[in-house]
């Protein structure tokens, strides 16, 4: 089976991103779900109604970076830049240059600080695509099948 690479459009920056290997992409998921799942607990616990939390209101976007910001380190933080730059090849005009040694990750995102998350969050995209459309979708259900329902906040 070949692992198909995907490129995606960061800003104004280019990358191929290949999925991580099963093993490295569990180690990697746990990570992630340490951090944000204490964030997004947070969000669903405030939301007034299904409605709020999909619409992502500055209440409860404010409430969940603040969490996410307490539940992530410097260690976490330069782990998931390496364990997806090992992964990502930065395409240029004059070649393509891999991501996964911290002087290319340097390169590509001095004084940009945003858009270093963002590529994070396209790597993010692209090896865990099926959780978080499986996110998506429970987040998508109507109001008959609201899961705050049951915590008396409809």
């Amino acid at each position: 089976m070949t692992i198909e690479a995907h490129t995606c459009e960061v800003e104004d920056l280019t990358f191929e991103i290949t999925p991580m290997p099963l093993k490295k992409a569990r180690k990697v998921s746990l990570q992630l779900a340490r951090a944000l799942g204490p964030a997004a607990a947070a969000a669903l616990m405030r939301a007034n109604s299904l409605g709020e939390l999909r619409s992502a209101s500055p209440r409860l976007l404010g409430s969940a970076i603040m969490e996410l910001l307490e539940h992530l380190d410097d260690s976490m933080v330069d782990g998931l830049f390496k364990a997806f730059g090992d992964h990502c090849t930065w395409i240029r005009e004059d070649g393509r240059r891999p991501l996964f040694q911290e002087a290319q990750q340097e390169e590509a995102f001095r004084g940009r600080v945003l858009l270093s998350f963002q590529w994070l969050k396209a790597c993010t995209e692209v090896n865990f695509a099926d959780f978080f459309d499986g996110l998506t979708a429970l987040i998508g259900k109507g109001p008959q099948e609201d899961p705050l329902a049951s915590h008396g906040k409809t």
